[in-house]
């Protein structure tokens, strides 16, 4: 609206002095050059704070969640100079960001003032000739538009100002709503239908950057319905294999079937509701023990429900499906929130479920107790478990033992033990560790106990 005045008004000062209009239209290019300039230096500021003030977040969320290591490292005085100087950046690119922001609409009027008082001066020199050039009415309309003209200009410069500001906070959300997926479907994607969960590997190379290959070439046959364990240590290609299957990356090279059909012909979608996943970390979202198990299947009845924790060998929850588990699943144990994670995934039936150490981060005695969880997931569909924990995958039809993405044993528990090869040692080195960590139990039992 104010530019559309400040067109109006000009239009009309054309009509009444065209020599006084151009004077004034002489003080655009300056007063333009200006807009450009304190833009640059308004957006260059706000764009720095905003950044810094991410990091200060940051930096604030790591260090409150990490202060029994800050306290018992003594590394209080440093994280807390390094905050300070994060703060004291903010301050000062705010500070800048704000004084280009307030000097903007002084200096625009500050150059209209300016060319005011030119027009003026020429005025007089023209109201002073014989006979005059201007008369008085002409002048006094001419000047009382100006002050028409003014507002118009300093409402725009204010806006402009506020704008600039508001640019920089709004570039960071723009660019993560902007940003594209990697994997999307293709063109002409169809639909999987009800699959079996038959997964063959043919020929394929995965590398997460052009130096480190992670699968050279792959090939693996997963019949429907088959449990498949893969063991190996850290770096081995067990969970690029299980991010592959969820497409969750694609195949550099080579093509990945599910039921005989390359998936990458099919939609992401029908994929992924057919599967099922259980992380190291279950993630519990604010809410009730209900919502959290329904997340996959929100219209699941409560027989359904019930029949999920039985499976999983949760069926404490069963009276408690109103309870709240808190932030991050606060207000329940590791293991708690592990065996919901299991009725989450049973619930939703997948033909495809995947393991990614899911009892690697809770302790020996509660891994018995969701042993049972386990087995229902396995059980009569095609799952693939990724564990350091070998005891969990005992059970398992098959197991694989993977070095720099190639399959150096293949079998069943008691083949690879027979073999007394790669896995052979493995296991026998998990027994030990286990051995010493319930003796260890037992005897802080017993100490407690004295007590």
């Amino acid at each position: 609206m104010g530019s559309y005045h400040a067109n109006i008004v000009y239009g009309c000062h054309v009509f009444l002095q065209l020599k006084l209009a151009l004077i004034i239209a002489f003080s655009l290019p300056l007063a333009i050059a200006l807009s450009v300039r304190l833009r640059m230096l308004i957006l260059k500021y706000s764009r720095a704070a905003r950044k810094i003030n991410s990091e200060l977040t940051a930096a604030y969320n790591e260090h409150v969640n990490g202060v029994e290591v800050n306290k018992t490292t003594t590394q209080e005085a440093r994280v807390s100079n390094e905050f300070k100087g994060l703060s004291n950046q903010m301050r000062r690119n705010t500070f800048r960001a704000s004084f280009y922001s307030a000097m903007y609409a002084p200096l625009v009027i500050f150059i209209g003032s300016v060319g005011t008082a030119i027009v003026l001066y020429w005025a007089g020199y023209m109201g002073a000739q014989k006979p005059a050039q201007i008369s008085i009415g002409t002048l006094s309309a001419f000047f009382s538009y100006i002050t028409f003209i003014s507002w118009a200009v300093l409402d725009i410069a204010r806006f402009y100002a506020q704008a600039q500001g508001s640019l920089s906070a709004g570039e960071r959300i723009f660019s993560l709503i902007d940003e594209q997926p990697d994997i999307v479907n293709r063109t002409n994607a169809s639909d999987f239908g009800q699959i079996t969960g038959d997964i063959i590997f043919e020929n394929v190379r995965f590398q997460y950057n052009p130096e480190k290959v992670i699968l050279p070439k792959f090939n693996l046959h997963i019949p429907a319905g088959q449990s498949l364990a893969l063991v190996g240590q850290t770096g081995a290609g067990k969970t690029t294999i299980a991010n592959l299957v969820g497409r969750f990356y694609e195949p550099s090279e080579g093509r990945i079937l599910i039921d005989g059909q390359d998936y990458m012909d099919k939609t992401l979608e029908s994929l992924r509701r057919q599967m099922g996943i259980v992380l190291q970390t279950p993630h519990l979202f604010p809410g009730t023990i209900r919502t959290n198990i329904c997340y996959g299947k929100i219209n699941a009845s409560d027989t359904e429900i019930l029949q999920a924790l039985e499976m999983a060998g949760a069926s404490q929850f069963a009276t408690r499906l109103d309870e709240e588990v808190g932030e991050d699943g606060g207000n329940l144990s590791q293991g708690e929130a592990q065996l919901l994670s299991f009725a989450r995934a049973l619930l939703v039936n997948p033909r495809i479920l995947i393991m990614d150490e899911a009892t690697s981060s809770i302790d020996t005695l509660t891994e018995a107790k969701i042993q049972q969880g386990i087995n229902a997931l396995i059980h009569n569909r095609t799952a693939i478990i990724i564990a350091h924990r070998l005891s969990t995958i005992k059970n398992c039809d098959r197991i694989l033992v993977l070095s720099h993405g190639e399959i150096i044993e293949d079998g069943n528990h008691q083949t690879l033990m027979d073999l007394q090869g790669h896995y052979y040692q493995l296991y026998t080195k998990h027994l030990a560790h286990g051995a010493i960590s319930s003796q260890s139990f037992m005897t802080s039992n017993i100490d407690e106990n004295k007590f």
